[in-house]
């Protein structure tokens, strides 16, 4: 029974914490800290499946799930199979939410990928802030939806953004908010194994380096408090759930918020903080004194109850504004497939980078496509579409800056096409849409099939491609694309000539020098005339050919 965790007889004792550490050290794959962080985190799943189906969940889970099967197939017979299929999803999502993991088959094959995916993630993902860019499309949308004020959003994310301004960290940290952004920041990508590796503190600290975490932090608390003031607004306005405006009151509904609930709600003293003045928090809810809930019940129990549903409607939603793959979207990207086989590791390494337009597609686009009429959805998908497409313009035109190029002209359709897909479900098109291969030399196929694929592809083609050239009596270009290959492939330094204010200077001043030595022509045969054929655009700054401030200027390409 999942209520008896924790209680076990058997127990190891170690005489003091250097004997632990040597014990760790010898035959542990986890730091002390993650040791205690997945404790914590085993205890809060195995609290929160008892408080739901009671002491033995797993148990609970498979009666309720007989019960509703047979319920289906009996009312539509000829649907069994798909019944059946669904059942299984579900069953896929309690196991993932509960932690009920297959033991790792291949410690070695695991920790391979692992620190694969790692690396991938500290590679590629240097300029991840210039992307995040279209978060404030759907920020402003789900504000939207949730009749929040937008001024009060915009403003609230400027003081985030004063990293001098701790006082106000600390008030949402309070609050239950932005505690889990690096969580939030990694699983966007689908990477959720780091571990304690070299790789994985690489991929941490490129993330932090590129302003990513500090954005999506600022992002998520804003949002947060924002949405905590506009439920402490409602509660000083309406007097029951039920008169809410009909928007409000489904999206409250399918957060388990009950009459009870709000009825708490409106007996706490809302707080007056920085600008927000009807702010609700847990804290608030749990000031209110005994004697003013003793009419609705058990004054403890109402207190944790609608305490507790406060911070996890606000976070749920904060996963809209600033998408976050939830239950739904990392189960089927993986999630439950066994660590340490060649399936389960390569599906992980598919769907790396792949999380982001699956959550967009499963969050925003199912929620613009449940509106009860057939005008509002088209409202909402316009909506949705207008603002992530123009932010998308914004990224995809910061992008061509961060590489040295002329910006795109807005005349061309194509820009456009580009920058919906940058800003949208599709974003992982944007690179390749017009072009035979991506800007790292990834053909669409290799794309798709995720960074490990494509690394694969590069790979090949430097090694065999270049054979195959060779054989031919072409000219192969082999240094250059060497340097390139390294470039952004070598640890700790693809990260560090990749970030996003490093990658022009970077570019210009080191690696172009490089490969025009390697190969003389190779940027302006390749490099140059890839972006003039395809856009007719130039570059900001012309790489220096045949030595030291050769052809150097400004406005360069044909």
């Amino acid at each position: 029974m999942r209520a008896n965790h924790g209680s076990e007889a058997r127990q190891i004792h170690f005489k003091d914490a250097d004997a632990f550490l040597d014990y760790q050290t010898g035959y542990g794959d986890k730091t002390a800290y993650e040791v205690l962080v997945d404790h914590i985190g085993g205890m809060s799943r195995d609290i929160a499946a008892v408080e739901v189906f009671g002491p033995n969940p797993d148990h609970v889970f498979r009666l309720l799930s007989d019960q509703a099967v047979k319920q289906m197939a009996e009312a539509e017979p000829a649907r069994i199979g798909g019944i059946q299929k669904q059942r299984v999803k579900v069953e896929n999502y309690y196991n993932h939410e509960t932690g009920k993991t297959l033991p790792v088959a291949s410690e070695r094959l695991a920790r391979t990928f692992d620190a694969l995916r790692n690396s991938l993630v500290a590679n590629r993902l240097g300029s991840a802030f210039l992307t995040s860019i279209t978060d404030e499309g759907t920020m402003m949308r789900t504000a939207q939806v949730n009749n929040m004020p937008q001024m009060q959003l915009w403003r609230n994310e400027l003081k985030t953004l004063n990293l001098a301004d701790q006082d106000e960290k600390r008030f949402a940290n309070r609050a239950g908010l932005g505690l889990d952004t690096m969580i939030a920041s990694l699983n966007r990508f689908g990477n959720e194994s780091l571990g304690s590796g070299w790789t994985s503190k690489i991929a941490t600290a490129t993330l932090r380096a590129s302003g990513l975490t500090v954005a999506t932090e600022a992002r998520r608390r804003a949002w947060g408090v924002t949405y905590m003031d506009a439920v402490g607004r409602i509660t000083q306005t309406t007097q029951r759930l039920s008169d809410l405006d009909p928007t409000d009151h489904r999206i409250l509904m399918s957060k388990g918020i009950t009459d009870t609930d709000f009825a708490v709600w409106k007996r706490a003293e809302l707080e007056d903080w920085s600008g927000n003045h009807t702010l609700l928090t847990p804290d608030a809810i749990y000031r209110i004194p005994d004697a003013a809930l003793a009419d609705l019940g058990d004054p403890a129990q109402l207190r944790e109850e609608a305490a507790t549903k406060l911070p996890g409607a606000a976070l749920e939603e904060v996963n809209m504004a600033v998408i976050e793959p939830g239950t739904r979207e990392r189960a089927m990207m993986g999630a439950n497939l066994q660590r340490g086989t060649w399936k389960g590791e390569l599906t992980r390494s598919v769907m790396l980078f792949k999380s982001f337009p699956v959550a967009m597609i499963f969050k925003h686009w199912e929620r613009a496509l449940s509106e009860p009429t057939a005008a509002r959805k088209t409202r909402a998908m316009v909506a949705l579409t207008t603002s992530t497409t123009l932010l998308g313009m914004v990224a995809l035109q910061a992008s061509m800056l961060r590489d040295g190029k002329d910006p795109l002209t807005v005349q061309d359709a194509r820009v456009w096409m580009a920058a919906l897909l940058k800003g949208g479900a599709l974003s992982i098109f944007g690179d390749f849409l017009f072009a035979k291969e991506t800007e790292h030399g990834r053909g669409a196929l290799a794309t798709l099939l995720g960074p490990v694929a494509g690394l694969t592809e590069e790979a090949l083609a430097l090694t065999w491609g270049n054979l195959i050239e060779a054989s031919k009596g072409e000219e192969t270009n082999f240094g250059a694309e060497a340097i390139r290959f390294a470039k952004g492939n070598t640890p700790g330094v693809s990260a560090l000539l990749n970030l996003w204010y490093t990658r022009a200077i970077a570019d210009h001043l080191i690696v172009h020098d490089m490969q025009e030595a390697a190969s003389p022509g190779y940027y302006l045969n390749r490099m140059e005339n890839r972006a003039y054929d395809e856009f007719g655009q130039g570059v900001l700054v012309a790489p220096r050919r045949g030595g030291a401030g050769a052809g150097a200027g400004l406005g360069g390409g044909r």
